[in-house]
């Protein structure tokens, strides 16, 4: 996927870090450093949580949330139990599933070309869409088992809403596999922005059920 590829793309941040590493970097590992800021930040609350993320591409317009969003977002008491996280062992066996769904998507390999997904080459499309065919099943079997796993004793509508983003993560990874398969450069683009736009629903849905580490961006 776009956000999952090593792709380079220039993105403005306000985080002295990311300048320094020469501002660089693809859209998925760029989600990816924000997700695990805010897995960080999370168990001991606001401590400098509004400096952490403030990154977006340079050409999109969408904002990017701040961790202080996220957390005040994430520790707004949930207006009943069906909105608020799921049961510990339930988060357990999640937990489990997500860590089993990074190993496949591990096993692919590396992305196989560097790519800028807003500007794509369609020459590298073939190899692209190889690829993201392999991702593609990797991200179905992964929402599979968590639909196996049944439905919570407690959030479960925060569980519902939790598998809809993965729901919408599988449709946008196969529109790109899509629009790489037909050599589409302006569908790529359309997804690689939609997959950005997506990704701080994304890992709020996963940080109310309560296992941050399972959205699909990070996997």
């Amino acid at each position: 996927m776009c956000n999952r590829a090593r792709h380079e793309v220039r993105i403005s941040c306000a985080d002295p870090l990311e300048r320094a590493l020469g501002g660089s970097r693809t859209p998925n590992l760029l989600i990816r450093r924000r997700v695990r800021r805010v897995q960080k930040i999370f168990p001991v609350g606001l401590r400098d949580a509004d400096q952490r993320l403030r990154c977006s591409p340079a050409d999109l317009d969408t904002p990017a949330l701040t961790a202080l969003d996220l957390i005040a977002n994430a520790e707004t008491p949930p207006t009943s139990p069906a909105n608020g996280p799921v049961a510990p062992a339930f988060q357990a066996k999640t937990a489990g599933v997500c860590k089993t769904a990074a190993q496949q998507i591990l096993a692919i390999g590396a992305f196989p070309v560097k790519l800028n997904p807003y500007q794509p080459d369609n020459t590298q499309f073939p190899l692209v869409a190889t690829w993201e065919l392999q991702y593609l099943a990797a991200i179905r079997t992964f929402r599979a088992q968590l639909r196996a796993l049944g439905s919570p004793s407690a959030g479960l509508s925060s569980w519902k809403q939790f598998l809809q983003h993965v729901d919408h993560y599988l449709k946008l990874s196969a529109a790109q596999q899509h629009a790489a398969s037909r050599l589409d450069g302006p569908g790529f683009a359309r997804t690689a922005r939609d997959f950005w736009r997506a990704s701080d629903a994304n890992l709020r849905a996963a940080v109310t059920i309560g296992v941050p580490s399972c959205t699909p961006d990070a996997l």
